[in-house]
Order: structure tokens, then sequence, then C-alpha cells
């Protein structure tokens, strides 16, 4: 039970650092790929990197303690693997909820967002960053 409500404790944690990665995501995708009218894929991968410096600094900064299990270099690098796997994830669902199911792009972004959270949150939580800060 104690894990459990660690797990879903850090989770919640998780979540706040990456709402203000979202918000950049979401912003930067809207202003490329609806205002500007560049490919919604491309417009994705550029707003999806955006959103994981953005990720990767505050959760360093307010959540996840760096350099603990690896070098900044490593870290910095895995950190980057799975990203690149989470954009894979958000690229492929971006993909699906606009062309299979004919969402609106903001609509289709979003629910790809959601998409990689889990991934992105496992892989940091139990792989890259050992400890983790109380906020």
């Amino acid at each position: 039970m104690k894990f459990m409500f660690a797990i879903g404790s850090r989770f919640a944690k998780y979540s706040l650092v990456g709402s203000i990665a979202a918000i950049v995501d979401w912003t930067l995708f809207f202003l490329l790929a609806v205002y500007l009218e560049i490919f919604y894929l491309l417009a994705g991968t550029v707003s999806f990197c955006f959103a994981v410096l953005v990720n990767y600094f505050f959760g360093i900064k307010f959540l996840f303690i760096s350099e603990i299990r690896f070098t900044k270099s490593r870290e910095i690098f895995l950190v980057f693997c799975v990203s690149l796997v989470g954009l894979i994830m958000n690229l492929f669902l971006l993909y699906f909820f606009s062309s299979s199911l004919s969402f609106d792009l903001m609509t289709a972004k979003i629910f790809a967002s959601f998409g990689a959270v889990l991934w992105n949150f496992i892989a940091r939580n139990n792989y890259i960053f050992k400890d983790i800060k109380d906020l």
C-alpha cells in the first residue's frame, strides 16, 4: 500500500511538471501547425522536442535528483532515448487521431500527448533517476 501511494505521489508531481511542458508543446504546435500551417507531423516533432527540454529542466530543478545514478552526459543521453520513443508514440497517435479518427489537429495533439506521458514517467522514474525531490 505504501509503495502504491509513493508511486501515485511521484506521478502526481511528475504530472505537475509535465503540465508546464504540455502547455509549451500545445502552444507551439498550435502556432506551427494551425496558425502557420506547417505540416502537422513536423510541427508535432518540433513542439515535442521543445517540450522535452522544458520537462527535463523543470524536472531536475523541482522533481528528480540529477546525477545520482548516471553522469550528466549519460543522463541527458538516456532522457533523449526515452524521449525519442515518446516522440514516436506521440507522432503515431497524432497521425492516428487526426487521420483515422478525423479529430481536429489540436484535439488529436492533446490526446496524443497523454499517450506518451505514462511511458516517460515509467522510464524516468524507474530507470534514469533514482530519487525524487520533495515538492
